[in-house]
């Protein structure tokens, strides 16, 4: 699986190769305001050296379909129209569709018809294409995911303040914590796949060391943009893969050495009818304003 990343004339795409058939998002942007159509071009492309043919249904929702999760990990609710539409679906037309080697399929969908989005914030979205008119079920071959943005309906100046002091009112919780409450709070934002709380905790421009791959593009970026181009991918790749579910954690000792600490923490999975257990060792640094960050951690299977 490979995730390129495309920007030209602000269009951002997303690419998923699923043997000889290729399907991916193309959004004209990346930052909508809410009540906005979020327009999406669904795309399928035929990479093999034979025919390749699938049913496009005349409710088009069977061949192409979204899921949506917010970066707090919750579903918005579907539309009231297109759940009273979807609900009285039954048989419904269909017609063949032949891809010669190389030739594509494209349509363009607006998502808000689907989904109600009622929250500022970030929402993950992964295009689901089923040959067989099966892909409003959540089924079928999917698109890498990507991330897009909401902001209030338009610039309301009270909403804007709202949000800005919630930001900062979590930011002022930070300076004094230990380096234990540091950990255990971002285990429980790990758990529950908060996004917006879990990355209060990291120094990523730190971290991103130990992370070979990301850390060699890093320094070879010539310029401070393309620096932090690097940075903010690789906080998007970081925070996008949440692996095993935490069933639950412990935090065991904490040794703190003048502006230095390093917090161990037991944490257990769930791994399909079983589970298993990694001990971590944070390592964390304080900063001139009295914060501990999280700028690299080990960890050993221990079950």
């Amino acid at each position: 699986m490979v995730r390129l990343y495309y920007t030209l004339i602000s269009v951002f795409v997303i690419f998923y190769n699923s043997w000889a058939v290729q399907v991916y998002l193309n959004f004209d942007k990346e930052v909508f305001r809410i009540g906005e159509p979020i327009e999406v071009t669904f795309s399928v492309v035929n990479n093999d050296n034979t025919d390749f043919s699938f049913y496009l249904y005349d409710y088009l929702y069977k061949t192409f379909f979204f899921d949506v999760k917010s970066t707090k990990n919750y579903s918005p609710e579907y539309t009231f129209e297109f759940s009273r539409r979807h609900s009285f679906v039954m048989d419904v037309g269909k017609r063949l569709i032949l891809l010669k080697p190389m030739e594509s399929f494209s349509v363009k969908i607006d998502i808000s018809k689907i989904y109600e989005f009622k929250e500022v914030g970030g929402y993950y979205i992964v295009g689901i294409f089923s040959p067989d008119g099966l892909a409003d079920t959540i089924y079928g071959l999917s698109t890498q995911r990507y991330k897009i943005f909401l902001k209030p309906p338009s610039p309301v100046e009270e909403e804007i303040e709202k949000l800005d002091k919630e930001k900062v009112a979590r930011k002022q919780q930070l300076p004094g914590l230990p380096p234990y409450e540091v950990v255990r709070r971002m285990l429980e934002a790990r758990k529950i796949k908060n996004e917006e709380e879990y990355v209060l905790y990291f120094d990523f421009e730190k971290l991103i060391s130990v992370f070979p791959s990301f850390s060699k593009r890093y320094n070879e970026a010539l310029t401070v943009s393309e620096k932090l181009k690097v940075i903010e991918r690789f906080k998007d790749y970081f925070v996008s893969y949440w692996g095993d579910t935490i069933l639950s954690y412990d935090v065991k000792r904490t040794e703190i050495e003048g502006n230095q600490a390093k917090v161990v923490a037991e944490v257990e999975f769930a791994l399909r009818n079983t589970s298993y257990k990694l001990r971590y060792t944070y390592s964390l640094y304080r900063s001139y304003d009295n914060i501990w960050y999280i700028y690299s951690y080990e960890a050993v299977n221990i079950k």
